[in-house]
């Protein structure tokens, strides 16, 4: 832990921090506080507020609760799993970000190699935040193996299948290569795996468990309908369109499942149950943030057991806090204790082996 004096040294030059003791705030956050993270707020105070870039869906009840929590202002810029990732290169790589904070997925390792990133993992202050008994597995994840610029706090299964019930008995199918039957030919839908994205994550994964002609079996032998829309692999199958949607979005099938549509069946295959991702949970930094102080204390905040109950309801997934139990997301995404799961999120998966098995895949879909 550092000490007040650290951190004034540590933080940039013409900022007077005074080590100052706990102090209440307009709501009950942070339950328990400490001078280093006191003092960050001072800091982040001169700046007044935070510009975060993410998920349009994180909007009104984010801002409402940092603000309460934080006395500071919260601006977020909607960005989507396209445009989101070419600003943040561009205007990082620049040194002329617009935006503090980018919730996404993993960040540019060559962006964090060149010194791009702040560092978050040696600012987070809140003793909440930094138990690692607090997290599930002992320690809060992150991305990077030094455990300092990307901190990952929602972790959860992907990779299920959704039947329509009306048209597939879900007990029939029980392995990935059940998918290949003659009878399904035709009535499968799933995201394009030609984009970054959930599509490119769930054929990747493929290649890497049953081998690259496998998948070409699949989406080019079955004929397996594209699509760059989040929504359309349920939206179909909720309207009889497909039989089968390969690793829908679960705040969309939470929605229709709300609405009494018990036909669509979620399926764990028992060869390969899946994998973790991190959805948009994924902090990033970038060295020139225009307001640096502030996306730390973001950092803080939005690892607390507050913000990520909020969090997670909000997307749907599950926290990886352990002290967040409950909420709108379903058991279907949880992950199971014992399974081996692949995380997607991980660096020696995400800058090496996903690299090897990605290439392997536009080889074996081109041809």
């Amino acid at each position: 832990m550092f000490s007040c004096i650290q951190i004034v040294k540590k933080f940039a030059a013409g900022l007077a921090i005074a080590c100052l003791p706990s102090f209440a705030l307009a709501s009950d956050w942070p339950v328990n506080s400490s001078p280093e993270f006191e003092a960050l707020l001072e800091a982040a105070k001169e700046e007044g507020r935070v510009i975060v870039m993410g998920n349009p869906n994180l909007g009104d009840d984010i801002a409402a609760a940092f603000e309460e929590d934080t006395g500071l202002k919260f601006q977020l810029i909607p960005a989507g799993r396209r445009e989101g990732p070419a600003r943040f290169q561009q205007e990082t790589a620049a040194d002329n970000a617009s935006f503090d904070i980018y919730l996404h997925g993993p960040a540019n390792a060559d962006l964090r190699d060149a010194g791009k990133y702040l560092s978050l993992g040696d600012h987070l202050f809140l003793p909440e935040v930094t138990e690692g008994s607090n997290w599930r597995g002992g320690a809060l994840a992150y991305v990077d193996n030094t455990r300092l610029y990307n901190p990952v706090p929602s972790r959860y299964v992907a990779g299920r299948i959704l039947v329509d019930s009306r048209q597939v008995d879900p007990s029939s199918i029980t392995n990935w290569t059940d998918l290949l039957r003659d009878d399904l030919r035709g009535k499968i839908i799933a995201h394009d795996p030609n984009f970054p994205g959930a599509g490119q994550t769930l054929a990747t994964f493929l290649t890497a468990k049953l081998g690259a002609k496998f998948v070409k079996d699949l989406y080019v032998g079955q004929d397996v309908a594209l699509t760059g829309d989040m929504r359309q692999t349920t939206d179909t199958i909720a309207r009889g369109e497909y039989a089968v949607a390969l690793a829908p979005i679960a705040r969309h099938i939470v929605k229709y499942q709300a609405e009494g549509f018990d036909f669509i069946k979620v399926i764990s295959l028992q060869d390969h149950p899946g994998y973790l991702v991190g959805g948009a949970s994924a902090m990033t930094a970038p060295s020139s943030a225009p307001h640096p102080y502030a996306a730390r204390v973001f950092a803080n905040w939005f690892l607390s057991q507050r913000a990520q109950t909020i969090y997670s309801n909000l997307m749907s997934v599950p926290s990886d806090r352990v002290d967040v139990v409950e909420g709108a997301w379903p058991k279907f995404v949880e992950p199971v204790e014992g399974e081996d799961y692949l995380d997607t999120y991980a660096q020696d998966w995400w800058e090496n082996d996903r690299k090897v098995f990605a290439a392997e895949l536009r080889k074996a879909l081109s041809e």
